[in-house]
């Protein structure tokens, strides 16, 4: 089920644009270990692709937002 949490996000995303909305959200890996450095960076990159920006991190876990333009 390849590229269906790329579909998702770019739905969410027409969907805010469509309602003038900004999207924010807090990330986090779904592991049951400790989280690193490295899966933090690997997600901030994910999110970027679809222009989302790091705007502060909280217990190491980034919250990013999406401004509708």
């Amino acid at each position: 089920h390849k590229g269906i949490g790329e579909k998702l996000i770019k739905s969410i995303q027409e969907y805010a644009k469509q309602n003038n909305k900004d999207i924010v959200l807090t990330c986090s890996p779904l592991l049951a270990k400790e989280i690193t450095n490295e899966d933090i960076r690997l997600l901030e990159q994910y999110y970027e692709r679809f222009g989302f920006i790091t705007k502060q991190h909280i217990n190491k876990i980034p919250q990013m937002v999406w401004e509708c333009k």
